[in-house]
């Protein structure tokens, strides 16, 4: 038995021009590719924003669904002071949460060189493989930095304490 995991989700199939007949190949590759591995389960999971959800309902033999609220937050459409609204919004653990990185003076930046583009990789294959799963391959960020453009289409955030990396999360 083998098991596949990816960390994370891109919302669903991705095909630019809406084309149900390529999307309906895409989910039968999918699914054929989770038979050859011998997976016990594939997921497929859509965005909040998805336009079209009953082609999921109408192309999937799927054995459960599970239904969730959307984890987004409707802001609201006028600030007076950005900061104090937000904040007002977020749960209490979050809030908590921000408090702390004010104390700590934890320091966040987007800056992509050697030794944060190194620490998101090595941070990754570390915390994945403490929890079981299958880590990304190196090979994965080399391409994400040599297919897209830094900044622009990709962003690195790495928190700081004390000029020492503690957190990176690509996006």
């Amino acid at each position: 038995m083998a098991l596949y995991s990816d960390y994370g989700s891109n919302g669903g199939v991705i095909e630019y021009k809406n084309d149900k007949e390529v999307k309906k190949e895409l989910i039968k590759a999918f699914y054929e590719f989770a038979k050859e591995k011998k997976c016990v389960s594939a997921t497929i999971i859509t965005s909040p924003f998805e336009i079209d959800n009953d082609f999921y309902d109408n192309e999937i033999d799927y054995t459960f669904k599970d239904t969730r609220i959307g984890q987004l937050t409707r802001l609201p459409s006028e600030f007076d002071n950005v900061e104090k609204s937000l904040f007002d919004i977020f749960h209490y653990k979050t809030r908590n949460s921000i408090r702390k990185a004010y104390k700590h003076q934890i320091e966040v930046t987007t800056d992509i060189n050697h030794n944060t583009f190194n620490f998101l990789i090595d941070t990754h294959i570390k915390n994945i493989l403490e929890i079981g799963g299958i880590a990304k391959p190196e090979r994965f960020f080399n391409l994400v930095n040599e297919i897209f453009k830094s900044q622009k289409e990709y962003k690195i955030y790495t928190a700081f304490i004390d000029k020492q990396p503690i957190a990176s999360v690509l996006l």
